[in-house]
């Protein structure tokens, strides 16, 4: 099985960025930041980025992503997940834009987004997605995913 590894670049209140590899590939990811509100030691759902962790990841299709024709968007689903559930590797450019998912993107930088503010996030993320799931095939790996902290 492929092995990838996520590991943590930097972070701020509302993000965190890390940079993939695996043999052959490189890019970036976006997600939320940490949130433990409640401070019980686990992430705070749908706002929180998932704990880091190895995990198996496999290619399927989302019960709540669909293309713009209405058909279920496929992409990659990590497997068993404490404290969380449909975590997916899709594209985005924000992390607002996400639950406790992935974005992959080229470069780490400002995009402007549709109100015209300009906000840090992740470039060319479709095309990143596209790029990532050829070089993958479509196949199970494992992802390890390491953080400075949880």
């Amino acid at each position: 099985m492929k092995q990838v590894t996520v590991t943590f670049i930097e972070g701020d209140a509302g993000n965190t960025f890390s940079k993939l590899s695996t043999d052959g590939f490189e890019c970036y990811v976006v997600e939320l930041a940490w949130i433990d509100a409640d401070k019980d030691g686990k992430r705070d759902r749908n706002v929180s980025r998932i704990a880091g962790g190895k995990y198996v990841c496999t290619y399927t299709k989302s019960p709540s992503r669909k293309k713009k024709d209405g058909s279920a968007e496929w992409s990659y689903e990590l497997q068993n997940v404490p404290d969380a559930d449909g975590v997916r590797i899709h594209a985005a450019n924000w992390a607002d834009q996400l639950k406790a998912c992935l974005a992959l993107g080229r470069a780490i930088m400002d995009i402007k987004r549709p109100d015209g503010t300009m906000k840090k996030g992740v470039s060319s993320s479709g095309d990143t997605i596209r790029a990532f799931e050829n070089h993958m095939g479509r196949e199970p790996f494992e992802i390890t995913i390491t953080r400075e902290v949880a």
